[in-house]
């Protein structure tokens, strides 16, 4: 099943609410959704925050289907290092 990512303008609660209802179908069913929605709240913040380097992310993904984070960053001739919060104190 080929999935799509859809981006679309809606308020925060109703993103909730389906996302709330996909979780509870995959509990029950095992299985996921062909789509994934990516929601703002506004078209500045969905401008804003996407960039040319995450607009060539998406056509990568909507091309290839699911990457790894490594080959993403591999096809994309982007740096990927990993970093965890916390990981590392913050003294030197």
């Amino acid at each position: 099943m080929k999935r799509k990512i859809k981006l679309e303008l809606g308020s925060l609660s109703r993103a909730l609410d389906r996302f709330g209802r996909s979780w509870e179908r995959a509990a029950k069913t095992g299985a996921r959704g062909a789509e994934v929605r990516l929601t703002f709240e506004s078209l500045p913040l969905l401008l804003g925050n996407l960039t040319p380097a995450r607009w060539a992310l998406l056509e990568d993904l909507k091309r290839h289907g699911p990457l790894s984070i490594n080959e993403l960053a591999r096809r994309l001739k982007r740096a990927f290092r990993q970093r965890r919060p916390g990981a590392r104190g913050t003294r030197r």
